[in-house]
């Protein structure tokens, strides 16, 4: 909840997007795992966690 409240409010912080991604990728969900961190890397390409996390 903390994540989609970060979103809402600044919906252009990357680190939030990326951190949702791993939530969603723990829950087993990886189409939205994936669209998190690709959402990430569109907000910030040199944030390095977003890539290795889209990598796994």
């Amino acid at each position: 909840a903390c994540y989609l409240k970060s979103i809402e409010t600044r919906p252009d912080f990357a680190v939030a997007w990326s951190n949702l991604g791993c939530v969603f990728n723990a829950q087993g969900e990886i189409w939205l795992a994936i669209h998190h961190f690709e959402k990430a890397v569109a907000l910030d390409p040199n944030f390095l966690d977003a890539y290795i996390n889209l990598g796994n």
